[in-house]
């Protein structure tokens, strides 16, 4: 498990804050070539009540959260990925289970996660993890509320690879995504924190003193921060029912196909 700050920053000073970081960092060996940034794309799962986002908004400790995530465009053979975010306190941890985007339908048609799963990464962990998620996904009956997709520029500490800094930017949404809206056209998205950014810091004990000294420098404070409740908290504010998220996004849930 690891450690996971996270600061909302102005893009005005976004450009100082990396110039006074880059001394200390590498970029992230997963950015494709002549890239600066990548772009994220997640559909988040949740029940009817909206449990996943309320343990969030009401602090509780240990928590988690239900997505598939994806990068960049699609192509058919993209590797994406069924995720488990847990998260106890400030530690996170991850399990992921990797298959084609080409396959996603018929996966949740079946559930057959042996059958789908990429095999470059077949193993008893990924199929594992592959079956916690539709644990989740069935006996919660969980539906996907939210596409969230933003930009990240992602950097290493070259001293330390398991420091990580990331910067997530231009955060946009669409709710009630089906399956198949991974890579929805930008077009169809709402942007949301027009003037913001969120830098993510993961580590695994303390950060280091020249870290520290920047954050400082530039003001930073650590913030209780989820991409994919802000982006809740948007659609609500035009919504008409913005008074009880509750019953505004019960109202637009799809028929869930139960997968055997």
């Amino acid at each position: 498990m690891r450690l996971e700050y996270k600061y909302l920053v102005s893009n005005s000073i976004l450009p100082h804050l990396r110039q006074d970081l880059l001394p200390y960092l590498d970029y992230d060996k997963h950015l494709p070539e002549g890239k600066e940034d990548y772009t994220v794309r997640s559909i988040y799962f949740d029940n009817s009540k909206l449990d996943y986002y309320y343990e969030k908004i009401e602090g509780i400790k240990v928590r988690k959260k239900v997505r598939i995530r994806g990068y960049d465009y699609c192509e058919g053979k993209n590797l994406i990925f069924l995720e488990l975010k847990k998260k106890c306190d400030n530690y996170v941890y991850k399990n992921r289970s990797p298959l084609h985007y080409e396959d996603l339908n018929q996966l949740f048609e079946c559930g057959d996660i042996e059958r789908f799963i990429s095999e470059k990464y077949s193993n008893e962990e990924s199929i594992n993890d592959g079956k916690r998620f539709f644990y989740h996904y069935i006996n919660k009956s969980l539906r996907p509320i939210n596409l969230v997709v933003y930009n990240r520029e992602a950097y290493a500490c070259k001293f330390d690879n398991r420091l990580r800094i990331t910067f997530d930017k231009d955060l946009r949404y669409f709710p009630f995504p089906s399956i198949s809206d991974l890579y929805l056209d930008d077009r169809h998205l709402y942007k949301v924190l027009i003037d913001r950014s969120i830098v993510e810091i993961k580590f695994n004990h303390n950060k280091p003193v020249w870290l520290q000294n920047i954050i400082t420098k530039y003001g930073l404070t650590r913030k209780s921060l989820s991409k994919y409740v802000i982006c809740i908290d948007d659609y609500s504010k035009h919504n008409p029912l913005h008074n009880n998220i509750r019953a505004a996004f019960s109202n637009y849930f799809p028929p869930q196909k139960s997968a055997s």
